[in-house]
This record gives structure tokens, sequence and C-alpha cells, in this order.
């Protein structure tokens, strides 16, 4: 095989057993493909290092050495310093180099595989007039083929991997919670609902705020209203899905702040975050001692992201996906807690 089919071989099966884009995961991958080629000084790297090819050429035939499991074990051995710095690069690099050399086996010469310990030829397939001959036309069939797995791979990882395609098809909020937690850092995301709720049926493409669990997930409505969407049989979710599909949205950026509070009025809090230009979204928990008067109400037709406790003289809060105005009705108090906020802003 030549040097580019070597190449685009090497590429498409790290892209898709690794799950990976990434470009130098992919060049590691590419360029590794190349190495096994270095017993004839007429490759491409024999032709770079020609001192040490020449070396090789001499004391092995080519495609035996080099072109073994013998010397893919080696290379796993030498390129454990690469794990240390990432798995994908240690990964990427064996792969190129198994594949490197193992397209040659469906050449008419083939490889001593197994040397040293035989130096018999692996060729695939048996048929000799299905072999291919390096450097053939026939090798451009190859090189389309190769191509189309590195777009198939492009397409199928842009679109969340193969499982997210496929949870995706069953049409169930499974599909929405696994893309929400494989994009929803980078990226908004989309529900495409059809099911009902307590007052009839609902459809719609609502925005996904969170998830409850890998099954259940908050999105907002029109209305500005939170509630949980789940599968046909979920009895306690507002909406009971007969299909849900995810959409991937606008990117986003997303920015984390912890802030604490020790008996500080929570209105500080408030004026502090309505400088924030993206959306705000508030977990955590507030203990208040003086909120005697306080009163929140709640209702079981949408999700309460905010759940008030009283012991003794205090009222604790609890916030879960609540926004800016929630935490507006209670800037007059004086609390004591943490709070985890979540700014979403749009690239």
């Amino acid at each position: 095989m030549t040097a580019k089919n070597h190449f685009l071989f090497s590429v498409s099966v790290a892209s898709l057993t690794l799950g990976t884009l990434d470009p130098f995961v992919l060049l590691i991958a590419g360029a590794m493909s190349l190495l096994p080629d270095i017993d004839s000084s007429k490759s491409v790297y024999g032709k770079m290092f020609f001192p040490l090819s020449r070396l090789i050429e001499r004391h092995f035939p080519h495609r035996t050495f080099t072109h073994s499991f013998f010397m893919t074990a080696i290379v796993a051995i030498g390129a454990v310093p690469l794990a240390f710095e990432s798995k994908e690069f240690y990964f990427a690099a064996l792969i190129g180099f198994f594949c490197g050399w193992f397209l040659d086996v469906f050449t008419k010469a083939g490889v001593s595989a197994f040397y040293p310990m035989s130096m018999a030829r692996l060729v695939i397939p048996a048929n000799p007039a299905l072999r291919l001959s390096t450097g053939s036309k026939n090798e451009w069939f190859f090189s389309v083929i190769f191509l189309a797995l590195i777009i198939i791979s492009f397409q199928l990882h842009s679109s969340g991997g193969v499982m997210q395609i496929f949870t995706s098809l069953l049409a169930q909020p499974t599909g929405v919670s696994e893309m929400f937690r494989t994009h929803g850092q980078t990226n908004k995301i989309y529900a495409l609902v059809d099911g009902q709720t307590a007052t009839g049926n609902i459809s719609g493409k609502f925005p996904v705020v969170d998830l409850l669990s890998n099954d259940v997930f908050i999105v907002r409505s029109s209305e500005n209203i939170l509630l949980t969407v789940g599968d046909a049989q979920c009895l306690q979710c507002h909406i009971r899905a007969g299909s849900a599909r995810g959409v991937l949205g606008e990117t986003v950026s997303i920015r984390v702040q912890e802030i604490k509070l020790n008996e500080k009025q929570i209105g500080n809090v408030v004026a502090l975050l309505e400088n924030e230009s993206g959306e705000v979204l508030i977990y955590g928990e507030l203990n208040l001692p003086d909120a005697a008067d306080l009163r929140v109400e709640t209702s079981q037709l949408q999700f309460n992201s905010l759940q008030v406790s009283t012991n003794l003289e205090t009222k604790t809060v609890k916030f879960q996906s609540a926004n800016l105005d929630d935490l507006r009705r209670l800037k007059t108090y004086t609390a004591s807690g943490r709070l985890v906020v979540k700014i979403i802003t749009n690239l």
C-alpha cells in the first residue's frame, strides 16, 4: 500500500475507535502509520532517516521485522511516556503503527507478521488474484473508502457519537439527557417533545435547563415555567413524553461562580448578578434567621426551583435551577450559606 493509504486508513480507524476528531491525536496516528516502512530507504521515513533505514534494510528484508506483532509490542512499550501526557496520544500511536503494517497484509507480498518466530508471510485474501499491488490503480478505490470512513467518523462525532445517534433514534428522554451531558457545556440543548401533561397534550421545542436523572430532565416553557420531562411511565413528571429528541443549539460559554454568605443581605447578591449579561441559574442552600413572614408558593403543575423548610425560627431555602427573579423574591432578607451560580452566555 502507498503512504497515502496507510495515513488515511490509520486516521479513520483512530477516529472511529477512539471517538475523537482531535487533529493532534489523528496526526499522531497518521504519522505512526508510516513508521513500519522505515525498513525501506525509498519510503517517506526511509528518505528522512536514510542512515537508519539503510541499516535496517541491510539486516531485515522488507515487511518483516518492522511489520510484525513483535515490533508492535516494542512500540507499545516504547510509547508508554506518551500515556502520561495523554492516553489518546498513546493509543493513537499504537493504532497508527499497527494499521500501518497490517494494511500490507492485503498486498501480493503480504507481511511476516509473526517475525522472528516465523518468516511465513501473512497474506489476505487466500485468492492471489484478489490481492493488491502497491501503487496499482485499485489502490485509489481504497483511498476513496478510507476518506469516506473519515467523513463518516466526522459526522458521527459531530452528532454526539454512535450511542448518541442510537438513543436519538429511539426518541426517548434518555437520548436528550445524554446529549445534554455530552454537549451541555458547549452548546444550548433543546428538546423536541411530544407528550402529555396533567391538563392535556403538549408538543414543542423547549430549552433544556438541567438534568434530574439519566431519564428525567428539566425544560423551560414559553411562559418561563420549569417542567420536568420523562418517559410515558414517569408518573411524577410534568410532561410524560411519547417522544423526545435532542437538538444541538447555539454555542455557549458557561462560567461557574461560588458565592458564600455570612449573615449578609441577599439583595447584595442580586445586585452583583444583575450585572451579568447571560442566563443565570442558581443552586445551593441559604439559611434565613429572620424570615417568619417568608412565603414561597409551590405548585404540582411545575418544577419548583425554590423549596422552603422551617427549623425552629430559621427558614432554609434550597435552590435548584432557580433564576434571578427567584432570588429577587428574597432580596430583603439576611442569609448565611452557599450558592453556586452558573452563568450561560451565547457566543
